[in-house]
């Protein structure tokens, strides 16, 4: 882990330091300083998990109900949470959930967690906690399926009558609460499950049900995340190709300024969605290398209890997302590894424990700006760029690149093109969306020369988005003739150069579809 995060560190020195560099360079730091802190206390990540779970669980009921308005919270939905973001919500109560069900005294409240994790609708959260489950119960015969069946059971029919109220039938808020306290927390219900669990036909009847609601959660919800999966899959085809090309990475936040280069397919995506490849693409294979080495003597020494087949959860899901850029899936991670490597002797000497303070500082700092960031973009998905842009200026640094271009769309929808073009100046390597923002303006001023040039930074950039050769049909009957045969030649080269990556091919078909 040392060998990493100088490498790491190393890698960000050298291509230099800005607010995405600082923040993605803090969360490695403090990962292995939190390692080394609950490795030489005494933790207990099952106690832990339970009560960061349930607050976590019961600030999203209240967000469902109602009484709790904040932006990003609740969309298209689903269940947010406060993460803002699905995904990260859905893991972090699959984790809580599973050592909350297997834990002997708080185990009947484990629905109150698996119907917040179903409400988030996040397909890969929920298929990590069955591969949990299915991956504890091979090692660990003595638990029995019907009982972990019949619970989840319970936790579908809190989840269904929670969602059909609040986003079908549209009750009032208030009459949530009756039914999320009588089936979660009766204790007759909860004894009830334990009797039914105890039949053998119950296995086999259960089965039959969950292979249904499978079958029926495939066609009413899988099919945009296939898209989606689709994606991220060649994202990081297009993220490896660019590991193998810079062996010592390209530096924390330049993604976005790299990969219109080496799409293979269109997507727009301000980070990989693979914690691994995105570190190799960081910081370079000299920085995967020890990673791979410290998960792999991790794996030799498992025994496959119920917290490391936890913490394995959080690294399958890592695989395909993005868990560790929230620093709370961060810590618990750093404390279930803690509490499952082997313990021969301590690292720290009692002298030296004063410097364990350190991480929970740094924690709190990234935590901050983490959440600085989530914010801001929640504010700029609920339609209100002129309260996000202020509160850009207020707490981010101005070379920050979300907060470069959300000023530019304010300074386009106020008319003060002056403003836009400074703010754009600012950017040392523009990006297709900071160049279609560009191209719309000098438009609207009727600067169309200038406008078809940033129309073509833009095809150039992003090949397979339609972003640029829209704006260039809207521009092209303003020039005169010659330009038009020139910059319809251009484009002509830009999409003969353009070959399409077969998942792509499939996604299209799948949308069409």
């Amino acid at each position: 882990m040392a060998v990493f995060l100088l490498t790491y560190v190393g890698s960000v020195l050298y291509h230099g330091l800005s607010y995405e560099a600082l923040a993605a360079l803090t969360k490695p730091v403090v990962a292995c300083l939190l390692l080394l802190v609950f490795y030489n206390v005494n933790t207990d990540a099952t106690e832990t998990l339970f009560f960061a779970g349930i607050t976590v669980a019961a600030i999203g009921y209240i967000a469902i109900a109602g009484f709790l308005p904040s932006e990003g919270q609740i969309t298209s939905n689903r269940l947010q949470g406060v993460f803002q973001y699905a995904n990260a919500t859905g893991i972090f109560l699959s984790a809580g959930a599973f050592m909350t069900r297997l834990s002997e005294k708080r185990g009947r409240y484990a629905p109150f967690l698996e119907c917040a994790l179903l409400l988030t609708q996040s397909v890969g959260s929920i298929l990590v906690y069955i591969a949990g489950w299915t991956m504890y119960l091979i090692k660990n015969r003595h638990i029995r399926p019907a009982a972990a069946m019949c619970g989840f059971g319970l936790s579908l029919l809190a989840a269904g009558v929670i969602y059909t109220s609040a986003f079908v039938v549209s009750i009032p808020p208030i009459s949530l609460l009756p039914p999320i306290a009588l089936i979660i927390f009766s204790q007759k219900i909860s004894h009830a499950v334990e009797v039914i669990a105890r039949q053998k036909w119950v296995l086999w009847v259960g089965g039959g049900l969950f292979i249904i609601a499978a079958v029926a959660l495939l066609f009413v919800r899988a099919s945009n995340p296939i898209v989606t999966y689709l994606d991220r899959l060649v994202q990081i085809s297009d993220g490896l190709r660019l590991m193998l090309r810079y062996p010592l990475g390209i530096g924390p936040g330049a993604w976005q300024f790299h990969y219109p280069a080496y799409q293979s397919a269109h997507f727009y995506a301000a980070k990989i969605h693979s914690e691994y490849v995105s570190i190799g693409v960081n910081a370079g294979i000299l920085a995967v290398m020890p990673l791979l080495v410290f998960l792999g003597y991790w794996l030799k020494h498992q025994k496959w209890e119920k917290k490391a087949v936890c913490a394995g959860m959080l690294l399958l899901h890592a695989v395909l997302d993005i868990p560790f850029s929230f620093l709370p899936l961060v810590f618990v991670t750093a404390m279930l590894f803690a509490e499952t490597l082997p313990k021969s002797s301590r690292i720290l000497p009692t002298a030296c424990r004063g410097i364990l303070i350190l991480p929970l500082v740094l924690f709190v700092f990234v935590f901050a700006s983490s959440a600085v960031k989530n914010q801001v973009t929640w504010i700029v998905r609920a339609g209100d760029s002129v309260r996000a842009a202020e509160f850009l200026e207020k707490w981010s640094m101005r070379n920050d690149t979300d907060a470069v271009l959300t000023r530019m769309a304010l300074y386009a929808k106020m008319g003060e093109h002056d403003q836009l073009d400074k703010a754009f100046s600012e950017l040392t390597r523009p990006n297709a969306v900071a160049h279609s923002q560009m191209a719309r303006s000098l438009i609207h001023r009727e600067r169309y020369e200038d406008a078809a040039a940033q129309a073509l930074m833009c095809a150039e950039q992003a090949p397979y988005s339609p972003m640029g050769y829209d704006l260039m049909e809207q521009i092209l009957p303003q020039l005169h003739s010659a330009l038009q045969a020139d910059h319809q030649k251009k484009i002509a080269i830009i999409k003969g150069s353009s070959v399409e990556h077969p998942l792509f091919t499939y996604k299209k078909r799948l949308m069409s579809e």
